[in-house]
């Protein structure tokens, strides 16, 4: 028995040590490179400011070392997929993460044409602003059912340091952060409809027109692309840029569902006191617009609970850097709750919208013919 705890004890100090050995390796390629790229731009600025005068030839040299740092960002991906990006859990996890991922990815690719097709024939409870939004994120939700999800799958089937691990690790983390921030926004800029629906009244058709959504959803998919983009190049400026994301969009969709809240609360005062006094039945107005509001704030929170489990995996690697089986293994099961969000949608909008139940329900049978 003591032979066995000892040998066991080996076999841990083995493992540690060789762990130790990769992510030391890795902060030392990335050293080295930083190092060779940087350098040279600094030897040739100290000639120039011993010299104090330019000359063709230095001028070429400066322009060359420019090049240098500014190849630094695009070789660390390479770093990054070549001595870091390695997955420490055994192939049979892989299989089973993988397995897990490609019923999702139909799911949310069936799941989200039927609801696209269905908000586009739907015409109440959603007012065409409401309708376009919910769209849009249910557009998003179909891309990462179609593109994300499957180069995951592959990522992780591949063999680690093959040619294709650099493009698939590059696009799918790309397109994943380009898709999960602009759901982000949108889902933030329904909140933000919601509220000014009940605040504005009759104008609301004036301020919040169809091109004006359009072109905020534009603007949104510039910032997932910028922010996707700082991911490859420049992942610490990427995180510290997704976090501000996350916190404002979540702060301010806090803000106008409490805001909400307490707007619809004083008008059911009101309201009571009027029937009281006439008689006369409650808003159906209201009524609607509850509705959409109960759509909108569920599909919210649960963006938020697919989507955190994953953040709070990001920030303790990010802090504490730590690379181990465990780790890395947590960190692929919460992207995968991640892109259950893509799947979940659509029954959140035929649970809560009853007129775009009734289109799914009709599109289903027609395809699968009962």
């Amino acid at each position: 028995m003591q032979i066995h705890r000892q040998e066991q004890v080996h076999q841990d100090q083995a493992f540690n040590s060789a762990q130790y050995k990769k992510i030391v390796s890795g902060l030392v390629w990335v050293q080295i490179t930083v190092v060779a790229c940087y350098v040279p731009h600094a030897i040739v600025q100290a000639v120039y400011a011993f010299k104090k005068a330019t000359t063709p030839f230095l001028d070429f040299i400066w322009d060359v070392t420019i090049a240098m740092v500014l190849l630094n960002s695009a070789v660390n991906p390479f770093l990054y997929c070549w001595k870091v990006n390695e997955r420490l859990y055994g192939f049979h996890l892989k299989i089973l993460i993988a397995t897990l991922n490609i019923p999702l990815s139909v799911t949310a690719i069936l799941g989200n044409v039927l609801i696209i097709i269905a908000l586009q024939n739907v015409s109440t409870p959603l007012r065409p602003p409401s309708k376009l939004l919910f769209r849009y994120l249910a557009s998003t939700d179909l891309a990462v059912g179609l593109v994300t999800q499957p180069l995951i799958v592959v990522f992780l089937l591949v063999p680690e340091k093959s040619g294709s691990c650099l493009y698939l690790t590059i696009i799918g983390k790309a397109t994943s952060v380009l898709f999960g921030g602009v759901s982000l926004l949108t889902l933030t800029a329904i909140s933000v409809e919601r509220l000014l629906a009940l605040l504005l009244g009759i104008r609301y058709r004036q301020f919040l027109s169809l091109r004006r959504i359009k072109v905020m959803i534009f603007i949104f998919w510039l910032i997932g692309a910028a922010i996707a983009g700082m991911f490859i190049f420049r992942l610490l400026i990427a995180a510290v840029s997704g976090s501000i994301l996350l916190l404002s969009c979540t702060a301010t969709s806090t803000f106008c569902y409490t805001k909400i809240y307490r707007v619809l609360r004083h008008h059911g005062r009101q309201v009571n006191v009027q029937q009281g006094a006439t008689g006369a039945p409650a808003s159906l107005n209201i009524a609607r617009y509850r509705k959409t509001l109960s759509t909108a704030m569920w599909v919210q929170m649960t963006f938020l609970a697919c989507y955190l489990p994953f953040g709070i995996v990001q920030v303790i690697i990010s802090v504490t850097a730590l690379r181990a089986p465990s780790i890395d293994l947590a960190r692929d099961l919460t992207g995968t709750i991640v892109f259950l969000n893509s799947t979940l949608n659509p029954f959140l909008y035929c649970w809560k919208i009853s007129a775009v139940r009734r289109i799914v329900k009709d599109k289903i049978r027609r395809w699968f013919c009962f």
